[in-house]
């Protein structure tokens, strides 16, 4: 596998891994900005990304563990995680990519997954 980049952004900032498979080969963090911008400036290869939450549509709990990807327009291969929404008590929760890792690796897992954060209520 050539390998693939994980990004995941918020208010707070951009987080951004250089990923072989599962093993993290290199990471970075910069402001809240340009996600493509910020990749040309970690001197990195041009990898697929896949991103977290932001620009795509909320998927509504209970949903299946299976990633949902969306293509983002341009140039650059980005892969968008929708993130999941609840309507009661209202809530958002953009990384649903660690909720499928979680899942991935304990498929038997029958618990209850709390996620703090800027939007949780």
């Amino acid at each position: 596998m050539k390998g693939w980049i994980a990004a995941q952004g918020d208010a707070q900032g951009l987080r951004l891994w250089r990923m072989r498979g599962a093993q993290v080969q290199d990471r970075r963090t910069a402001p809240p900005g340009d996600l493509d911008a910020t990749l040309t400036a970690t001197g990195w290869p041009v990898l697929p990304v896949i991103r977290c939450g932001t620009g795509a549509a909320l998927r509504p709990v209970p949903a299946p563990a299976a990633l949902h990807l969306t293509r983002e327009p341009g140039p650059a291969p980005v892969w968008i995680v929708s993130g999941l929404s609840q309507a009661d008590p209202t809530a958002q929760m953009s990384d649903t990519a660690v909720i499928a890792g979680l899942i991935a690796a304990s498929p038997g897992f029958d618990g209850v997954i709390c996620q703090p954060g800027a939007t949780t209520t």
